[in-house]
Formats: C-alpha cells, sequence, structure tokens
C-alpha cells in the first residue's frame, strides 16, 4: 500500500534524519545549494542534505523529497511504506480516490557513443546522469514519474520514479 506522509522539522536536524533514511541501492540523489546542483547516485552526506535549499532522493520503492521553508524543513515522502521513524504525520487518506499513473519525460542531451556523458546542443553542454547501463550509443535518459490523478486527470500528487536508458533518434550524419 502506498504511503503519504510529511514532517516539518528544525533546519539544524535536516540533513542527520535525511541520512538515516533506508534508501535502497539504486537510489537516485538531486539536491540543490546556493552554489551547486546535483544529480547522482545516493550517498549518505548529512552536512551537504543540511545546507541544501531542496532535494529529493527517489527510486522505484518511493520518494524523500525536502524543501527548506523559513526556520523550518518541510519532508514529504510518498512511496511503498511508512518510514521508521515515528515523527512523521501519515497523510496517505488524501490520496484515496486517486490512480497511480507512470508517465516519462525525456531529459536533455544525447549520448555520446557509449560514455557517461550526453551532449546537448541547445546549450552547449556535457550532462552526466546517474545511469547505470550503457546500451544506446546514441541514446537518450528518461525520467519516469508517477503522477497520482483524480477523477479529472488533474495530478494531485507526484513523485520521481527512476532513470532509464533509452534509444535514441538515428544518427543522420553517419548514413
Amino acid at each position: 500500500m502506498t504511503v503519504l506522509c510529511q514532517w516539518d522539522l528544525p533546519r539544524d536536524m535536516a540533513g542527520d534524519v535525511i541520512a538515516a533514511h533506508p534508501f535502497p541501492d539504486d537510489a537516485i540523489l538531486m539536491v540543490f545549494t546556493p552554489v551547486e546542483a546535483n544529480m547522482e547516485p545516493y550517498r549518505s552526506d548529512p552536512a551537504l542534505f543540511g545546507r541544501s535549499e531542496e532535494g529529493r532522493v527517489f527510486s522505484r520503492e518511493g520518494e524523500l523529497r525536502w524543501r527548506r521553508i523559513d526556520d523550518f524543513v518541510r519532508m514529504v515522502y510518498l512511496g511503498e511504506r511508512m518510514p521508521e521513524d515515528g515523527r512523521w504525520t501519515d497523510a496517505s487518506a488524501q490520496l484515496e480516490g486517486l490512480r497511480p499513473v507512470l508517465s516519462n519525460v525525456l531529459l536533455w542531451g544525447i549520448r555520446s557513443d557509449l560514455e557517461a556523458e550526453w551532449l546537448e546542443h541547445q546549450m552547449p553542454k556535457r550532462l552526466v546522469y546517474p545511469i547505470r547501463t550503457a546500451v544506446h550509443p546514441r541514446g537518450r535518459v528518461k525520467l519516469v514519474v508517477e503522477n497520482w490523478l483524480d477523477e479529472a486527470g488533474i495530478a494531485r500528487f507526484g513523485r520521481y520514479h527512476h532513470l532509464e536508458e533509452v534509444e535514441g533518434e538515428p544518427d543522420h550524419a553517419t548514413e
């Protein structure tokens, strides 16, 4: 059963609480500080989490998201099991009547051969995504998103689900 819960906690506690959450081995970390933005395989770094403005750790099992608001940090978890720390507020009743639907978002860049980088020509930049496969020489990366829709088809809640390598468009320059 999917659970939705939240916790507002003092800023000085957030880094340790996030680091203590049991994430699976394939979890992805996205974290934003005033001077950096990272997307990488999850690593426990309480200091990084503590100085971040916002972030998320996601996998197929669930997503823990946080955002700094004034003197506290709001954390929201949407996933398969209730977090172990008993201080979370269960808001799972808000999921009643909603249905989960997966959708895909293609991320920027096309893989350069089988290297661990994707090139984006619209904004000259090399992008690095935490993908563990190297199947498609000119591949793309898609972000799978799980949205919880109401009867009208409007997304009420959503979470990042996982990243996946997909086949890109053919390289017309070599034909």
